[in-house]
């Protein structure tokens, strides 16, 4: 495979051109592929980027013959063009392109930045975009930028490959977990020095933070000023608000120095205003800093807010001084945001992972199946519309992000389900159209493998799966289907012949089916005994990391830390216990003293609990939070001591599996996974549904017996380990290679 890689190398230094050199020295990389590369470099230093020069104008005549030479001389299956979207250089870039088209040579560009969608508005580049993205893929950071070049690209003509980077981090010297309050906190931002990239702010913010007495910190800012920030600005703004003594200035650090810089900063601060992916992000992970950085482009992606780290608007110095004043207030949170970093760079953001991931990208760019003699595999997985709620969404991007970072492997996503403001008989309908539609563009388009379609097994989810199904089979996709069922209603399957008949038309078309707990799987064996061969027991995935941090939610809600707290965390709907919960609640209070009730959620059932509560007289004692958005939900977890679920039917209920990640004693009705996993007394203590005599009797006993519930959470937490994402992950490609 032969491949003209046109690169722009450094100096300067900059997110691109590491990334670029990187590859260039990568020996895997070009074990794998025949690459002959031009290095593109027009600018010695930083504030030289975006000025127009006599110079550039010659250079960019020398590599515009350079490129032609190339492409005149030697056939090539790929040229791969690290293309800059906007800005002057656009301009220049379109020009190659120009040369390229002359030549019938398949191209890829890969974008590190963004800002396609404001730059086009100009007629001149809406014009421009047109004809330099016609008849060529695209490699983007992150699936999150793709809305940037929509206009203009179709979504399956787009790669999607995050960073990589080597970083070899020493033991951090008792810095994240810093116990010596004398020592002040040691801030980080590193990063060419330009307003985009949200100086102005971090020194806004260090202005707020030094009026605090409360906390003492100190600065470093290092990076090159860049062309439109010069360096005496930057100075007249720390003179005039005093700053000499908390920041220090260290100018572009590099090599060992950077690394010693990281090493012995506590928290990397970086409120950019524009930025597709964030390098130093990746360093900051790599050696294991905190962060509070702005929710721009891929960086959601990067940060899980709360988890590891901070994530705060654009132009808001007031929240990025909040964020450094919470982690420097709490030492064990920085700790646990360290190791959450550390780990998640490891798993997805190493150069090594990255050099498969770009070996896998050129393979199928290419159009080729193996790739270092392995196979390739396609997946495409419909998930929940993000606007509705429910379980699927607090474990499925876990269980994505997993496949997504496997060798050899591609996955891509496809919206499957109707938002939360739309479930009217006719809405479902547009909706199942449209993402049909969709769907089967994607599949005949990309050459999938496996189509993974999460469901559920009721009257709307079965009309709708065998209407996409049997589309899928019309179009002749060579994609084996998989099903996941995220529940399942037996009725269903005992009731008339047409649903039963619907149903044996589902399964004739799929490869394969997943059930999650045995109680399912067996109810189907019951009518369908002949597809037993397509039927798997399979988990979701529990995200155990969220709850490794600390929790200050009752001091939120002014629950002291005395109270022994019961959680019930489910919508307020009538089969999920919600009233004997309370009830129960009443007797065991009047029992035992330093009770607390806690209820987590919205419904149907919202007003009649309300009411309840207000005639058992339990309102001191109860706390109503209504719906809680799920990255939210740790700390609620983490606040409360048992878990009251007397639901009277679940599939693979996340409260239960969560509040076991949490390591909370859990009093709950065995049904299905739940039944499957959890022992009594070892995890958890048996009700049935709705008898309230009977709760009450459990919880009374699990409050007698203290060591019990000691035992219950050390139980749990080893439990959960078993849903980890690799666990999971790798349950799954298997059932894939079966099917």
């Amino acid at each position: 495979m032969n491949i003209l890689a046109i690169l722009q190398m450094p100096p300067p230094i900059h997110g691109t051109t590491v990334m670029n050199q990187n590859i260039k020295e990568s020996k895997r990389i070009n074990e794998a592929f025949d690459i002959d590369y031009i290095a593109l470099c027009f600018s010695k230093k930083i504030d030289k980027l975006g000025k127009f020069g006599l110079l550039k104008l010659f250079k960019g005549f020398k590599y515009s013959c350079l490129i032609f030479f190339k492409l005149f001389v030697k056939k090539y299956d790929l040229i791969y063009f690290t293309l800059t979207p906007v800005g002057s250089a656009f301009y220049r870039d379109a020009f190659f392109v120009s040369i390229m088209k002359l030549f019938s040579v398949k191209r890829v560009y890969h974008l590190h930045g963004k800002g396609i969608e404001a730059f086009s508005k100009a007629g001149i580049n809406n014009l421009l975009y047109k004809y330099v993205f016609a008849h060529a893929k695209i490699i983007l950071l992150s699936e999150a930028l793709y809305q940037d070049i929509e206009k203009y690209v179709e979504k399956d003509k787009c790669y999607f490959l995050p960073n990589g980077i080597d970083v070899v981090a020493r033991k951090r010297p008792n810095v994240a977990a810093n116990k010596d309050e004398s020592r002040p906190i040691r801030l980080l931002y590193l990063s060419t020095l330009t307003r985009q990239k949200g100086i102005i702010d971090f020194l806004e913010a260090m202005k707020i933070l030094k009026v605090d007495s409360n906390i003492k910190i100190k600065a470093s800012v290092a990076g090159e000023f860049s062309y439109g920030f010069p360096e005496n600005e930057f100075w007249s703004i720390v003179k005039r608000d005093n700053m000499e003594n908390e920041i220090t200035y260290l100018g572009g650090v590099y090599g060992s120095d950077k690394q010693t810089l990281y090493e012995t900063s506590d928290i990397f601060v970086f409120p950019t205003h524009n930025e597709a992916f964030g390098l130093v992000l990746l360093e900051a992970m790599g050696y294991g800093l905190p962060i509070v950085v702005t929710s721009d482009g891929a960086i959601p992606e990067l940060i899980e807010n709360g988890i590891n780290g901070f994530l705060v608007e654009k132009n808001s110095p007031s929240e990025v001084a909040n964020k450094i004043r919470c982690l420097s207030s709490d030492p064990l949170r920085r700790l646990k945001m360290s190791k959450a970093n550390i780990k998640k760079f490891q798993e997805n953001y190493t150069f090594g992972t990255f050099e498969d991931n770009f070996i896998n990208t050129m393979t199928s760019v290419l159009g080729a199946d193996l790739a270092e003699g392995k196979k390739f595999t396609r997946i495409l997985v419909g998930i929940p519309n993000p606007d509705a709620r429910g379980g699927l969404l607090s474990c499925e991007p876990y269980l994505l992000e997993y496949l997504k970072s496997k060798e050899h492997t591609k996955v891509s996503t496809v919206v499957y389900g109707s938002p939360r403001d739309q479930v009217s008989f006719w809405h479902r309908i547009i909706n199942t159209a449209r993402m049909s539609r969709e769907m089967t563009r994607m599949a005949k388009s990309e050459n999938y493998d496996i189509i993974h379609i999460n469901t559920a097994y009721n009257v709307n989810g079965l009309l709708r799966d065998v209407f996409i199904v049997l589309l899928l089979k019309f179009t002749r996709i060579r994609a084996k289907l998989f099903l996941k069922f995220h529940g399942s209603n037996a009725v269903l399957l005992s009731g008339n012949l047409g649903w039963r008949l619907i149903t044996l038309l589902l399964l004739n078309n799929v490869n394969g089916v997943g059930f999650l707990s045995k109680e399912e799987r067996n109810n189907f064996l019951i009518v369908y005994p002949e597809q037993k061969e397509k039927f798997y027991i399979v988990k979701n995935v529990v995200n155990s990391i969220r709850f490794e941090l600390k929790s200050n939610f009752r001091e939120k809600h002014k629950i002291s830390s005395q109270k022994t707290v019961f959680l019930f965390i489910a919508r307020f709907i009538e089969s999920k216990g919600i009233l004997e919960v309370i009830k129960a609640f009443s007797i065991v209070k009047n029992r035992f003293t330093g009770m607390h009730l806690l209820l987590v959620g919205d419904g149907e059932m919202m007003k009649a609990a309300k009411e309840l509560v207000a005639t058992l007289e339990l309102e001191k004692d109860t706390t109503f939070t209504g719906y809680v958005e799920e990255i939210d939900t740790p700390e609620i977890y983490l606040g409360s001591d048992i878990l009251v679920f007397p639901t009277v039917t679940e599939g693979f209920s996340m409260t239960i599996f969560n509040s076991a990640a949490a390591g909370l004693p859990i009093v709950t009705s065995r049904i299905r996974a739940a039944a499957d996993y959890l022992n009594e007394p070892d995890n958890c203590l048996w009700v049935e549904p709705e008898d309230c005599d009977m709760l009450i009797e459990k919880i009374s006993y699990l409050l007698n017996h203290p060591q019990l519930a000691e035992k219950m959470k050390i139980n749990n937490r080893k439990l959960a380990k078993q849903f980890s994402r690799k666990s999971v992950g790798e349950e799954f490609l298997n059932i894939y290679s079966k099917i």
